[in-house]
C-alpha cells in the first residue's frame, strides 16, 4: 500500500473514531434502550462483571456523571446464569470504546 493511501486511511480513523467513541460520561443517555422499559424503579440497569465491585464502579461512574444522570441508571453484577436477567440493560465498559457505524 503507498504511505500516502495509509496516511489517507490512518488521518480518516482519527477524524471519524472520535465521533463514534463512548465513554462512560455517556452511560446514562446510553442506557436508555427505546425496546424496553427500565427497571420497577424507573432506573436503567447497567451490568458489570458478576465479581465486579458495584461498590467500586458505582464510585468510579460518580466522578463522570452529573448527579442527576447517575441517578437514571443502577450498576448490577450479571447473575451467574445470564439467561435469569430480567431486565435487559448496557453492559459497563470501564474505558472508551468505538461504537460501529457508517457503511460496512
Amino acid at each position: 500500500m503507498p504511505a500516502t493511501r495509509a496516511a489517507s486511511i490512518l488521518d480518516y480513523i482519527k477524524q471519524t473514531w472520535a465521533v463514534l467513541t463512548r465513554s462512560n460520561k455517556d452511560l446514562a443517555k446510553a442506557a436508555v434502550d427505546p425496546k424496553f422499559q427500565p427497571g420497577s424503579d424507573g432506573r436503567w440497569p447497567v451490568y458489570i462483571p458478576s465479581r465486579g465491585s458495584v461498590t467500586d464502579t458505582e464510585s468510579a461512574v460518580r466522578k463522570q456523571l452529573q448527579p442527576d444522570a447517575f441517578r437514571k441508571i443502577v450498576i448490577r453484577p450479571l447473575p451467574e446464569d445470564l439467561n435469569s436477567i430480567r431486565v435487559q440493560g448496557l453492559l459497563y465498559l470501564p474505558e472508551p470504546y468505538v461504537v460501529p457505524g457508517g457503511r460496512f
